[in-house]
């Protein structure tokens, strides 16, 4: 937590801190340091350091002087030559902000907008108003290297102390004996101003030292444009001229505040007011005048307490959740290191064995088993190197969360709900931040294994004694396998507990056995679902699982699973069975091109919003046994149409169901209903459907029918109950076609209902 009790600027602990936008602090003095810095935009302030000194903190101390209607100088003279100007100007007109605050926060690159608030004033007054000393500092933080924008430096001067990280200074330094705080130093002023020069010499020649100032035009002479520009006649006789280097002289700045005013929070609008109120929209402290302006009316305002036990419980619910998210890092680093030291372990054992193959082999092959060596030791180093770099990265961020959490639990000790509140709202924004990044900053999967993936090819004796090298199987192989290819493999051995079957897929793992034998790849062979014996190969390769999809629903299957090598084929593994789902589940699916078509409720819900027609299919296909789904018609408006049925993979899915060769459907509206293939209509009754009506889907693949209900009752035509009855064998996809803004829910895994007709 220390390293949030020190500014980051002077890296000593905070001294009068004052809060910054972005939710740090710095030292007062650190912050007119850093704004006094030079820059390509503003002239340098005498004094500021613009040496060496000033290091890297150059690039964030930039006066923001850059808006289109500041002045373009083309003398030097310092921010503080417009001053006095500044302040008689303040009262005619504000650039800076809403409230005249004199403090302006923004993300751009301007620190006020281009527009003037005020009477309008001719182009010729513009130049006395948007001013260096007038256009903002910039303050940059070097944590977040966000900035911050005041209106001059009077206003650093006088931004309100950050109470809360000063009050847990005081506190962690009375704790900890050996750290003390720096002590307080002087009340600061602003460095003298550097000689003026002229305001009006041409950019092509130098500017001239300026001998004269007018203190009613606000702008410089020298003596040669003294007598072309402001001569002392005609409307320039009453204008009140004084030396340039008397104009110059900046008036100190004010101290900061001391004493009991420093330990009250005090209104940035109005400097004698305490804050005693909280604008819930605005998200400010204000005072009993605040409450007056018209910018708070109607707003939510809240008392201090109330509010500062509010957002106390919000930040220790994010506390909360990312400590949880702490102790799991703090686990998983540990597993990294225990990855790490196994790693040598490993390696040794890999080394020996591949020692004892390589002394097997005559003499010849003895230099090629040293570069064997140090590929091994390369391969080691780059996987602890790697693991090395991933716990360092886990560290420093596990630090920085630590550090953050230490730091808002004893902010919130704070008794003062004034001083809370000022960063509070800064305190759950950097805690939410990190408990939202955590899952892309703390990243403790490991990135590389503890296995050493080679594997020596001893296969071709010979052809290896010249390409003698690891072969990489980890690509295809989950473990690696080594061993000898003169003997026949043991059977594998199926894992039944990380086999599973779901709707009609089903899942086989398997694992070879430890006995020295290396092993080529796997055999897979399913039987048909009937129990007759019958196997058929499913799979060949080197991986250690398999899954199968488009099976018989309510089947149970029999697999079984063999290894081979250069040697010969294993024996069969003992079988397994597997069961399908009795009752189909499936979700809603669609192309990339189908944009005018919205799925949502975990892709059960379709929504039309064209009057174009497109055919939507489920996720599953049938092929084997009963199955039924329902359709709620979720909103049905107008012209609307509602399409269900069945299609194969091959459908036309730019058309609607059943308009070519491969769906097969019934189409409803509000009036009638009828069933569509290949373009045919037949089987025309009236009545439609409405808003909440049920529609039910019946296949039945062993009969080749198709049937349905409204509401439960089964729709009947001149043809009968059966929509179609010539249903060729094959796989067939749940099928819908909607329009005209309707929408409707796919309700399946429901039991089939019995069919009188059958």
């Amino acid at each position: 937590m220390e390293e949030e009790l020190r500014c980051s600027h002077c890296r000593r602990f905070f001294e009068d801190p004052i809060l910054l936008a972005c939710g740090h602090s710095y030292c007062r003095c650190c912050a007119l340091k850093v704004s006094q810095c030079p820059s390509a935009t503003r002239p340098c302030t005498p004094g500021s350091g613009s040496g060496s000194g000033s290091g890297h903190l150059g690039s964030f101390a930039l006066s923001v002087a850059g808006s289109p209607l500041s002045p373009q100088p083309s003398s030097s003279s310092g921010a503080s030559d417009t001053a006095s100007l500044c302040d008689q100007e303040s009262d005619k007109m504000s650039i800076i902000s809403e409230s005249d605050s004199g403090v302006v926060v923004s993300s751009s690159r301007n620190s006020r907008p281009s527009s003037i608030i005020g009477p309008p004033l001719s182009l010729s007054r513009l130049p006395n108003i948007l001013t260096p000393s007038t256009s903002g500092l910039q303050v940059g933080c070097l944590v977040c290297h966000k900035s911050t924008y005041f209106a001059d430096e009077s206003h650093i001067v006088s931004a309100p102390a950050n109470i809360a990280v000063r009050n847990l200074v005081q506190r962690y330094s009375s704790a900890q004996p050996s750290c003390s705080t720096p002590t307080a130093s002087p009340a600061t002023t602003a460095p003298a101003p550097p000689p003026p020069r002229c305001d009006f010499c041409t950019e092509e020649e130098a500017a001239a030292a300026a001998s004269i100032t007018c203190t009613d035009c606000s702008y410089s002479y020298c003596a040669r444009c003294a007598d072309a520009m402001h001569p002392a006649r005609g409307p320039f006789a009453t204008h009140r001229v004084v030396a340039a280097d008397a104009a110059a002289v900046r008036r100190p700045l004010p101290p900061p505040p001391s004493g009991a005013a420093a330990d009250e929070a005090r209104c940035s609008t109005h400097r004698a007011d305490p804050l005693t109120m909280y604008c819930a929209a605005c998200k400010i402290l204000v005072c009993a005048r605040c409450l007056q302006d018209q910018r708070h009316t109607n707003h939510d305002i809240q008392a201090l307490p109330t509010t500062c036990k509010t957002q106390k419980a919000e930040l220790t619910t994010t506390l909360s959740q990312l400590g949880e998210k702490v102790k799991t890092a703090k686990g998983d680093i540990g597993k990294l290191k225990g990855i790490q030291e196994t790693l040598n372990v490993n390696a040794n054992d890999f080394k020996s064995t591949v020692c004892i193959q390589v002394d097997a082999i005559i003499e010849d092959l003895q230099k090629r088993k040293d570069k064997l060596m140090r590929t091994i030791d390369e391969e080691r180093d780059r996987k602890k190197r790697v693991l090395r770099d991933q716990i360092v990265r886990c560290n420093q961020q596990l630090a920085k969360a630590t550090s953050l959490i230490q730091f808002c639990i004893e902010l919130l000790k704070e008794p003062d709900p004034a001083a809370y509140l000022q960063i509070s709202s800064a305190l759950i924004h950097r805690s939410t931040t990190a408990d939202f990044l955590w899952h892309n900053d703390m990243k403790t999967k490991p990135e590389v294994d503890g296995e050493i993936v080679l594997n020596l090819d001893t296969k071709h004796l010979q052809y290896a004694i010249q390409t003698l090298d690891f072969a990489q199987l980890k690509g295809f192989m989950t473990i690696p396998i080594r061993g000898d290819f003169s003997q026949v493999p043991s059977p594998p051995v199926i894992d039944a507990s990380s086999c599973s079957a779901e709707n009609n897929s089903v899942t086989v793992v398997w694992r070879p056995r430890n006995d020295g034998c290396a092993i080529d790849g796997f055999v897979l062979e399913i039987d048909n679902g009937r129990d007759e014996g019958c196997y058929k190969e499913v799979y060949s390769g080197p991986e250690f699982m398999c899954q199968l999809d488009g099976l018989h629903f309510n089947t149970i299957y029999s697999a079984r699973v063999k290894a081979y090598n250069a040697a010969g084929e294993s024996l069969y593994s003992d079988p397994i069975c597997l069961q399908t789902a009795s009752v189909a589940w499936f979700q809603l699916t669609k192309s990339a091109s189908q944009r005018e078509i919205f799925l949502s409720n975990e892709s059960h819900t379709l929504t039309a919003t064209t009057i174009d027609y497109q055919t939507i299919l489920g996720s599953v296909a049938f092929s084997k046994g009963v199955h039924y789904w329902e359709i709620t018609v979720d909103r049905f408006e107008g012209n609307a149409d509602i399409v269900v049925g069945v299609a194969r993979h091959a459908v036309n899915r730019g058309l609607m169901l059943g308009k070519d060769l491969h769906g097969w459907s019934m189409y409803v509206d509000g009036e009638r209903s009828w069933y569509l293939h290949n373009e045919n209509h037949v089987g025309r009754v009236a009545g439609g459907v409405r808003k909440g009506d049920v529609i039910g889907v019946r296949l039945n693949c062993d009969r080749g029918t198709l049937e349905y209900t409204i509401n439960d009752r089964k729709r009947v035509s001149k043809e009968g109950t059966f929509a179609f009855t010539t249903l060729a064998r094959g796989r067939y996809y749940p099928a819908f076609s909607i329009n005209c803004k309707a929408q409707i829910t796919v309700h399946t895994a429901i039991p089939c209902p019995s069919s009188d007709s059958e």
